[in-house]
């Protein structure tokens, strides 16, 4: 099991990332952003899966 200090490192990180994201330009066009989030769940549940 991950250390604590090690999981809340990448949560913050994860966090900065998402923030990021939701802020680009690129997203910021009509449509593109429910697109985005749908592609971000399938990418994370893949992640989720791996051993």
């Amino acid at each position: 099991m991950p250390c604590p200090a090690y999981t809340t490192a990448l949560r913050r990180r994860l966090q900065a990332l998402s923030g990021r994201l939701l802020f680009h330009p690129y997203w910021s066009g009509p449509g593109r952003m429910l697109a985005a989030r749908v592609e971000l769940r399938h990418q994370v549940r893949a992640l989720e899966r791996l051993p």
